[in-house]
C-alpha cells in the first residue's frame, strides 16, 4: 500500500509549529529527578497534511501526541497555533480546545456506557453551540451517515456496537465540532485487517473532503506508508528521521529507520515487535544527556556518536535525519549494508 498523498509545499505556513518541545515527568527512582519523554522535539504540520509518528512502544509517540493537545503541558519549548504559543498559555488553549481534538486508541473506553450513541455525538455540540437544540438529533443523523453508519445507531449504547462501529461513531463524534488538527491514537490497531482498511479510507476521505491535519499514531508501518504525507521516526522521546513517507521506505537514512523496517519485512503484518530477540529492537536509553542514545545499538557508530548528539539537519519539511553516520555514506562493506541485505 502507497500514499497518494504528495508532499507539502515548503511555501505553506504551517497549522501548527512546535519548537523545541521537551517534557519531563518526575522519576519515581529514590534519587529523584525526573524522566524526559520528549526530548527538544521541533516539527511543523501543514494544513490538510497526515503525518505519521512510529516507533516502538515508549518512543514518545502517544506523549508527543497529547503534548500538542494540552493534555500534558510542556516542561519547555514552544506549541504555536495561529499565532499563539499554546504551550505558555492555557486561556490561548482553552480558546482553540475546539480545533484540536482526539481520537482515542480503544473507542469502548472513550464512551459513557450509560450515554446512548446519539447522546455522546450530541454534548459537544451541545457545549460548543455547534447547533439549536431542536436541531440535535437531525446533525447527529447526519453526522453517522457521514462516517457510513446508519442514522439509527444513535438510539444504540456502546457496548451494542462492534469495534469498527465504535471508532466510526468516535471521528463522528469529533468531526461534529469541525477541528482543525485530529490526533489519532493508534486509532485502528484494536481492529481487525478488514476494518482497518475502511477506518483508513474513511479517514482519507475526511481528509480530502474538509482539509483536516491528522498526526497518525501508529505501530504498523504498512498502516503509515498508505495513509500519511509524511513521516516522524521517534526513538526514545526524539525524533531521528523526518521526511516524505515514500523516500523514508525507498531510502531510510538513519540505521533505526533501517531496523524498523527490516522487522517490518521479518514480520508480514507490519506492526513494530517491540520483544523482538537480538540488538535490533532492544536497548537504548532516554536518560542521556550526551551523545547518540542510539549508539549502543547502532551498526555503524562513530568515535563523536559517544560524545555529541545529533540534531536534525536538512531543511524544515523535506527529508531531515538525526546522524552523523547516515546511510549513503557508508562504503559498501559497511555493517549497516550488511545487515539489511
Amino acid at each position: 500500500m502507497h500514499s497518494e498523498f504528495s508532499v507539502t509545499p515548503l511555501n505553506v505556513r504551517p497549522l501548527m509549529r512546535i519548537e523545541n518541545v521537551t517534557l519531563e515527568f518526575p522519576s519515581r527512582s529514590r534519587k529523584g529527578g525526573a524522566v524526559r519523554a520528549i526530548d527538544d522535539v521541533s516539527l511543523d504540520i501543514a494544513p490538510g497534511e497526515i503525518i505519521g509518528l512510529v516507533g516502538e512502544s515508549g518512543s514518545g509517540k502517544t506523549t508527543l501526541g497529547k503534548t500538542l493537545l494540552g493534555m500534558y503541558p510542556a516542561s519547555s519549548g514552544h506549541i504555536w497555533y495561529e499565532g499563539v504559543d499554546l504551550a505558555a498559555d492555557a486561556a490561548d488553549l482553552k480558546r482553540h480546545r475546539r480545533d484540536l481534538q482526539l481520537v482515542f486508541q480503544d473507542p469502548l473506553s472513550s464512551f459513557n456506557p450509560r450515554f446512548r450513541i446519539g447522546d455522546s455525538i450530541a454534548l459537544p455540540l451541545r457545549l460548543h453551540r455547534i447547533c439549536r437544540r431542536r436541531d440535535l438529533e437531525t446533525e447527529v443523523r447526519k453526522l453517522l451517515e457521514r462516517v457510513g453508519l446508519s442514522g439509527d445507531h444513535a438510539r444504540c449504547f456502546p457496548h451494542e456496537l462492534s469495534g469498527g462501529q465504535l471508532q466510526r461513531v468516535a471521528i463522528a463524534r469529533v468531526l461534529g465540532i469541525c477541528p482543525k488538527l485530529i490526533v489519532a491514537d493508534e486509532a485502528v490497531s484494536k481492529l481487525d485487517v478488514s476494518v482497518r482498511a475502511q477506518i483508513l479510507n474513511l479517514l482519507k476521505t475526511i481528509n480530502r473532503d474538509i482539509n483536516v491535519s491528522l498526526v497518525f499514531i501508529t505501530h504498523d508501518l504498512s498502516v503509515a506508508r498508505f495513509l500519511c504525507n509524511r513521516i516522524a521516526v521517534m526513538y526514545f522521546g526524539r525524533i531521528v528521521e523526518l521526511g516524505p513517507t515514500e523516500s523514508i521506505f525507498s531510502d531510510p537514512k538513519h540505521p533505526y529507520t533501517r531496523r524498523l523496517i527490516e522487522a517490518r519485512h521479518a514480520h508480514p503484518g507490519g506492526d513494530i515487535v517491540d520483544d523482538a530477540p537480538g540488538p535490533a529492537l532492544s536497548g537504548g536509553s532516554m536518560d542521556r544527556t550526551a551523545g547518540c542514545n542510539y549508539r549502543d545499538r547502532c551498526p555503524v557508530r562513530l568515535s563523536r556518536c559517544d560524545i555529541e548528539r545529533p540534531g536534525l539537519q536538512g531543511p524544515l519539511n523535506e527529508r531531515r535525519f538525526a546522524c552523523f553516520n547516515p546511510h549513503g555514506d557508508q562504503g559498501t562493506d559497511s555493517p549497516l549494508r550488511a545487515a539489511v541485505r
